[in-house]
């Protein structure tokens, strides 16, 4: 689990992270107390970059990409944060290539979290739903339909109204699904 931590003031911002990252080997969980997860977007100006869960985008460490990112022409001094990420985000879309098979490899393991979030909830639910179940007289619980597909529906309900609130990149506002996936053919 990583620890982060920004303190905002008047005049600056303050970044902290942790070193720790479990990395799997041979089947066996391993924590190491060496990783970076702070890093300069920029040795220009004054913007850092915090990373937790996955060191790698596509496979490439972010930490090369990061530091390829302050030798482009896309990082250049700007107004806000939100415009350097704009930037970091457009210069991985025009700067990184990646094969099919890494792309799709990609999609699939987000496709496979948001399958296990789905599940996660849907199980609570049902827990749930079993659990008052229980606190019922006998004579009640018989006449209790458990509506599993509509449990179902919820949770997937849930997580989309999330990612349909989330922050889009400028270069895919405008793009249906399709449109995204002929995009990184």
């Amino acid at each position: 689990m990583t620890a982060e931590i920004a303190i905002i003031n008047r005049s600056a911002v303050t970044l902290a992270a942790d070193s720790a990252v479990t990395l799997e080997v041979g089947g066996t969980e391993k924590i190491y107390n060496t990783a970076d997860k702070l890093f300069e977007l920029s040795t220009d100006y004054p913007v850092g970059v915090m990373i937790f869960n996955n060191m790698h985008f596509l496979e490439m460490p972010l930490d090369v990409l990061i530091k390829e990112f302050r030798r482009s022409k896309f990082c250049k001094k700007r107004n806000t944060v939100f415009e350097y990420a704009k930037d970091f985000l457009t210069y991985l879309e025009a700067e990184t290539k990646y094969s099919q098979e890494i792309i799709d490899n990609h999609v699939y393991m987000i496709l496979l979290d948001l399958y296990r979030l789905v599940l996660s909830r849907f199980q609570r639910e049902v827990q749930k739903f079993f659990q008052g179940l229980s606190a019922l007289p006998p004579a009640s619980r018989r006449r209790r339909d458990i509506d599993l597909p509509g449990i179902l529906l919820a949770s997937i309900e849930y997580y989309k109204k999330i990612y349909e609130e989330a922050e889009v990149c400028d270069i895919y506002k405008n793009m249906k699904p399709k449109e995204i996936i002929g995009h990184h053919k």
